[in-house]
């Protein structure tokens, strides 16, 4: 009988114990999926923060190249002024020349009938 008894006390402190266990495996458990998870966030935050990044990144040189585009672009028409100021340039050279050349071929007929 105290046998028995003995080993119903046993028993019951091994199914304390038991429990005990699992109480605390499953307290384990919540706690590794809680840290699993805040590490997952974390990771998460980390990565939408250097997407964020990235982005204004982009938007800068975005903003940049179309900086470049309009430098280009004014440069452009400076040049089409600069050709087109040249060409009149040159058109007034011409006309200058040919008037300077018929003057001088007024002038030397008007000598030479003279002289005649």
């Amino acid at each position: 009988k105290q046998w028995y008894q003995r080993r119903v006390r046993e028993d019951k402190i091994f199914q304390i114990l038991l429990e005990k266990i699992w109480r605390l495996q499953q307290q384990f458990n919540i706690m590794q999926n809680q840290s699993r998870s805040n590490l997952q966030n974390q990771h998460n935050n980390h990565l939408n923060q250097i997407n964020h990044y990235h982005n204004q990144i982009n938007h800068h040189h975005n903003q940049i190249n179309h900086h470049h585009n309009q430098i280009n672009h004014y440069r452009n028409q400076i040049n089409q002024y600069h050709n087109q100021i040249n060409n009149l340039k040159y058109q007034i050279h011409k006309l200058l020349y040919h008037r300077v050349y018929r003057i001088k071929h007024r002038t030397q007929l008007t000598l030479r009938t003279k002289a005649v």
